[in-house]
């Protein structure tokens, strides 16, 4: 049986959340910030949940702000929160190195919370962790911190109670909030304890299907932002951008490393199906606003990973062979 301890680098939106789900399934939680931050940790957090109109609080949980603070945990997995672009950086790398000396030495698996394309060969290449020693995973809620410029707000009426938290989220109704990819082992073990949960559940899906996917959302963001972000059906009823977004996909499904499964999603994913996908996620996130949030996430705070996601794309396609058509238009677009 997996220990439960869980250390989670980063305390954005994506790790006090999905903290909270693993704290109610009983894991003992440590953060792992800068310095500035644990001023703001230190009183438990207070989460705006959308889809119940309440509350939830986050405490319990350890504060560790230095590497030497790390030296002796036995921690079972290690969640790299920070955002693809973030992860890049030079402040990124030197934190990949210190979790690669910790990790290597303990039987803890890193789970790479953030997604885009090479992402998983740029980690493993500075933390020096073998390929089993990897997973891959993302929360499906969608999550902001209260109190930034531009974040979506519930109705008046829940507006009090919304700004006296410090994050906010929403869980769909399917109640998957987690996917996870990898090992089967450790995949399955951080499955069953992340569903210990009484709220949203993980679930595992192939390596190669979720590197597809996630790699293929950035067309979709990167056309809200040419529409403006004005509304989903903006976007849809522009045929030709429509068409370009879903092609866009489509190319980035076929790239090699995405193997059979890429082909497949490619083959299924016509752009009426992506649509209907599209649709059914608004319906869902109708309680805080699917372009909202869209606006928000992917127009602001991680509008240069997509960006560099695409780029990526462009450039793999084209070693492989391929001219990326669709793809390098969006691009060409996003940087006019």
């Amino acid at each position: 049986m997996v220990n439960s301890r869980i250390l989670i680098v980063g305390a954005g939106a994506l790790g006090v959340v999905t903290a909270h789900h693993l704290r109610e399934a009983g894991a003992d939680i440590s953060f792992y910030v800068r310095p500035q931050r644990v001023h703001d940790l230190s009183r438990p957090q207070r989460l705006y949940a959308y889809h119940k109109q309440s509350v939830d609080v986050l405490d319990g949980y350890e504060i560790l702000d230095a590497p030497e603070q790390l030296d002796g945990k036995n921690f079972s997995y290690v969640l790299l929160t920070p955002d693809g672009a973030a992860c890049r950086s030079a402040e990124g790398v030197a934190l990949l190195r210190t979790l690669g000396k910790i990790i290597g030495n303990s039987d803890a698996r890193l789970i790479i919370c953030s997604v885009g394309l090479g992402l998983f060969v740029h980690v493993r290449a500075h933390t020096g962790l073998s390929e089993d020693q990897i997973l891959e995973g993302t929360m499906v809620s969608f999550s902001y911190q209260v109190g930034r410029e531009g974040t979506p707000l519930p109705e008046q009426d829940q507006r009090a109670m919304h700004d006296g938290c410090d994050f906010a989220y929403l869980d769909f109704a399917n109640k998957r909030g987690f996917m996870i990819a990898g090992p089967r082992v450790p995949a399955e073990q951080f499955v069953s304890l992340f569903n210990q949960n009484n709220g949203v559940k993980c679930f595992r899906i192939p390596r190669k299907l979720f590197r597809s996917t996630t790699s293929a959302y950035v067309a979709f963001t990167i056309a809200c932002e040419l529409a403006h972000w004005n509304s989903l059906s903006a976007v849809i009823e522009n045929s030709e951008l429509w068409q370009l977004c879903c092609q866009a996909q489509r190319e980035i499904f076929c790239l090699r490393q995405h193997g059979l499964a890429g082909k497949l999603m490619a083959l299924v994913m016509s752009n009426r199906r992506q649509a209907k996908m599209m649709r059914d996620m608004e319906r869902d996130a109708a309680k805080m606003g699917f372009m909202n949030f869209f606006h928000f996430h992917h127009g602001g705070k991680v509008r240069q990973q997509n960006i560099l996601g695409l780029e990526n794309a462009v450039k793999m396609g084209q070693a492989q062979g391929c001219d990326m058509p669709a793809c390098a238009e969006l691009l060409a677009r996003c940087n006019t």
